[in-house]
């Protein structure tokens, strides 16, 4: 998905449905906080929207009592976060393996564009893009779970009538190597809406 546009909401909401089935999820997060996790998986809960966590001075008693429970419940979900702004995917590979050991049953890794490749060799950003997915896919395989990886699209996909698979940020070699392609878009030539559509282009 393009630039705020829902992608680590949507990964999260995958999360949560697993969570809630007793599986155990890893988050690898560059871009959001444990804390924003957090407070996105309590919204989930359908008992406190986002706005009312943002504005915790104006709730009522009651309500805090009713926060506090959803927390700890929220505590007691086999959850592990990790939020760094910067992950190379030799580091994504000890992390998974070590989630495995632990029962660990899906990794996300969010924002997958951000991983960087521990080589000395200088390749181009689309190469080195390219390497990353590569690695996630074989290690998706030798550990038998699914990884879900958040990508950005590029400024193009806005101006185009439809996002499709050529509109993933810097690499056609991220659509290659993916097994599943989802892409989140608010357009519809049909509707005009402000919908959130999610296509599956693989």
């Amino acid at each position: 998905g393009f630039t705020n546009m829902g992608k680590s909401a949507f990964a999260i909401q995958l999360c949560y449905n697993a969570l809630k089935n007793g599986n155990k999820v890893g988050y690898i997060s560059m871009e959001l906080t444990a804390g924003d996790i957090a407070e996105r998986m309590i919204a989930l809960s359908e008992r406190f929207s986002t706005d009312e966590l943002r504005t915790l001075g104006s709730i009522t008693p009651d309500q805090l009592a009713t926060l506090d429970s959803v927390a700890n419940e929220m505590r007691e979900l086999p959850l592990v976060v990790m939020d760094r702004p910067t992950w190379s995917v030799n580091e994504i590979r000890a992390e998974a393996r070590r989630l495995k050991r632990k029962g660990c049953k899906l990794l996300v890794i969010d924002l997958l564009g951000k991983v960087s490749v521990d080589t000395k060799k200088q390749d181009s950003r689309a190469r080195e893009l390219e390497l990353v997915a590569v690695h996630t896919k074989a290690l998706a395989k030798e550990l038998d779970i699914p990884i879900l990886g958040c990508v950005q699209l590029n400024r193009q996909s806005v101006y185009d009538s439809q996002a499709e698979l050529h509109h993933l940020k810097d690499s056609n070699g991220l659509a290659e190597n993916a097994d599943e392609v989802l892409i989140l878009d608010r357009r519809n030539p049909k509707i005009n809406d402000f919908k959130l559509f999610v296509k599956v282009r693989k």
